[in-house]
């Protein structure tokens, strides 16, 4: 059955469906980056990522007072450099915390 022997109201639910559904899926994927207030801070957070081969990354953590380069692959995780965080980063990250906690506030 084609178009033209489908109802018009079945085609605006279908329509409708579509538009939810996709509503739904960035709106979870905006929600998968932040933070809920009362909720734990997470102890490690992926600051950047590189693929450098198939099934091999190289990625930025940051743990705690500390970056850390690691280097993945299917096999292993190797650390490659330790970087200790700068009085200025301390004080960047505790800004963003604060800030992503009033926009999550402020949509509420």
């Amino acid at each position: 059955m084609g178009l033209s022997g489908m109802h018009l109201s079945d085609l605006l639910y279908l329509v409708l469906f579509v538009g939810v559904s996709a509503a739904v899926l960035y709106a979870l994927k905006r929600l998968q980056h932040t933070r809920l207030p009362g909720l734990p801070q997470r102890r490690i957070r992926i600051l950047d990522a590189i693929s450098v081969g198939p099934r091999q990354r190289v990625v930025l953590l940051r743990v705690k007072d500390r970056e850390l380069l690691v280097g993945v692959t299917a096999q292993q995780i190797t650390l490659l450099a330790e970087f200790p965080l700068s009085d200025e980063e301390h004080a960047g990250e505790s800004i963003a915390t604060a800030s992503t906690a009033a926009d999550t506030l402020h949509r509420t």
